[in-house]
């Protein structure tokens, strides 16, 4: 079996197990959540409900990925069925990257529908093109952390990966110091634009693709370090 061949079987698994499990329904129920906040809220007059709906958003963001991907690599490592594979000529990356390729795009997609439905029903108005395009390259590089994690505690991959992000991803993000650079929600904010203008002009858009493309490259390497080592 090549490598390609291996990965699509992988990404077709997956992608059976999700339908048949409970997963992807309650990530739909939590999809609706920022929609049922936008129905509550809703007020044309208000110049800053658009941030506030973005900022429910983010807590989305930041937990269907890892619900969705932390879950298929932690379970898969600690059901030991991997060993199954690792017995055959097939590249442990292949494992990793099949899980991402069929995993990812629907959790990317459950929030960026999620994202423009409540921009609809909030303001009346579809959301900037920006913030559809930073909640989909933030999703891509929680769902690559999420995969990294899981990888390094198979068990609890799910509440590691969204304790992370809740408690240390998004309030380093929101400090002013150097640190935030090294969160992935606060380049988030930064390409949807919804931060201040103050701090939109210390923290222009074109290093945040960067940081964040230097990041998921991290997690990437961190996850292909793991399950080299990880014994059949």
């Amino acid at each position: 079996m090549t490598a390609m061949s291996a990965m699509i079987t992988i990404a077709w698994v997956a992608l059976v197990r999700l339908v048949r499990g409970r997963a992807l329904w309650i990530a739909l129920v939590m999809a609706l959540l920022p929609i049922g906040y936008a129905l509550v809220v809703r007020d044309g007059g208000r110049p800053d409900l658009p941030a506030d709906l973005f900022a429910v958003e983010q807590l989305l963001l930041v937990v269907v990925p890892p619900m969705l991907l932390a879950a298929a690599i932690g379970d898969e490592l600690e059901d030991r069925t991997t060993a199954y594979l690792w017995s055959r000529p097939v590249p442990r990356w292949s494992v990793l990257a099949g899980k991402l390729v069929a995993l990812a795009p629907i959790a990317i997609v459950l929030v960026l529908a999620s994202w423009i439905v409540a921009g609809l029903v909030g303001s009346g108005s579809a959301p900037p093109l920006g913030t559809v395009a930073a909640l989909a390259a933030g999703g891509l590089v929680i769902a690559i952390v999420a995969m990294g994690l899981a990888t390094l505690v198979p068990k609890h991959g799910i509440a590691l990966t969204v304790t992370y992000f809740l408690f240390l991803d998004l309030p380093i993000g929101a400090l002013p110091a150097s640190l935030r650079y090294l969160s992935v929600t606060h380049h988030v904010r930064t390409l949807a634009g919804t931060k201040t203008a103050a701090l939109a002009q210390l923290d222009p858009q074109g290093p945040a693709v960067l940081a964040l493309a230097l990041i998921a490259c991290g997690w990437s390497a961190i996850a292909l370090w793991r399950i080299r080592r990880i014994e059949a």
